[in-house]
């Protein structure tokens, strides 16, 4: 009101520009279902929930033991069933059924069961290869080690036997990550020296046979009729089993027959002895091993043993009990050992 008791004439305040564009741009646009404010709208590239779902606590410093419903998974997933595939009844664990189950679905077509299964053959692909890799660099670093462990011991002078596993023993694979080629302590050191020097009193024996057979026909002025000695067979044989640094080559074992073969009679039956009574043997000096043919056999029916018993055709705790079959009795002589 004016002091004149009029009414005032002041005008009405503008309105703001920008007001007016977005009243503009709500009415000629529309604002309603799924088409809201465009200022209220998600920007492009920012999340609407920046912080993220929240993270399910974890179970820090529990055992499967803490977890009775984990446990009692776990305890069900390994239990044996009985499973029938083919004419087959199988016992084998639960998880391993349900896995089974599910692959034999997948084959036969069914979409949910081949969407599993691949999800499946995905993870454990997945889990397989980062553990794999885990290993490989496990087995990198230990090779490394090994290696600078046994330089040290050779610049030193010091013993190397004992450094084990060897680096070169020390293989890393595509398979499992890596393995052990040779022995990794002392007791399997051990063995593999046991059989390496068996090997060496058996190509020391293939010569002294020659020499002996030689001897023998130069006597009695006939040629020896009896078959070739046997010993170097078994000596390639055992030189098979051996881990790849131990081995010898063809050439290696020419130069050490030819240089047996230089050594006078005598000294060579001592020291053929000697290399059999270091491998622990109590044969008498000049004995002759077995011969090639008789060797052949020999080695044949032991592989084919073997191949039997891992095949299931022969019960080796029926052998034990003097218990014969068709299939063992051919194997066994009167004796109870391998014929």
């Amino acid at each position: 009101m004016s002091d004149g008791g009029e009414k005032s004439s002041q005008e009405p305040k503008p309105i703001a520009d920008k007001a007016v564009a977005r009243a503009k741009e709500q009415i000629i646009g529309g604002v309603g279902y799924r088409n809201p404010p465009k200022a209220t709208r998600f920007q492009r590239g920012q999340s609407g929930n920046p912080g993220g779902r929240p993270r399910a606590p974890k179970a820090e410093g529990l055992t499967l033991e803490d977890q009775p419903l984990l446990q009692a998974v776990h305890d069900q997933a390994a239990k044996p069933i009985r499973m029938r595939e083919g004419d087959t009844v199988l016992e084998v664990p639960t998880r391993e059924a349900v896995t089974r189950s599910v692959m034999v679905a997948a084959l036969k077509g069914n979409a949910r069961s081949q969407g599993l299964a691949l999800d499946l053959i995905r993870s454990a692909d997945i889990q397989r290869a980062h553990d794999r890799s885990k290993r490989q660099a496990f087995a990198h670093e230990f090779k490394r080690v090994q290696t600078r462990r046994f330089e040290r011991a050779v610049e030193a002078g010091e013993e190397t036997r004992r450094i084990l596993p060897h680096p070169d023993d020390i293989v890393i694979d595509d398979d499992y990550g890596y393995h052990f080629a040779g022995p990794v302590d002392e007791a399997e050191l051990c063995k593999v020296e046991q059989i390496v020097r068996y090997r060496d009193a058996l190509i020391m024996q293939d010569v002294l046979d020659e020499r002996l057979a030689a001897r023998q026909a130069s006597q009695t002025e006939q040629p020896d009729r009896s078959e070739q000695s046997g010993a170097l067979l078994f000596a390639s044989v055992l030189d098979s089993t051996l881990p790849s640094r131990f081995r010898l080559d063809d050439t290696t074992i020419i130069l050490r027959q030819t240089r047996y073969e230089a050594v006078n009679l005598r000294q060579l039956l001592k020291d053929t002895y000697r290399a059999w009574k270091a491998a622990g043997a109590k044969d008498k000096r000049g004995v002759r091993f077995t011969d090639l043919q008789s060797a052949h056999k020999l080695l044949t029916n032991v592989i084919d043993f073997v191949q039997a018993v891992r095949e299931g055709r022969i019960d080796v705790d029926a052998i034990a009990r003097g218990e014969f079959d068709e299939t063992s009795r051919p194997f066994i002589r009167g004796n109870g050992s391998v014929a």
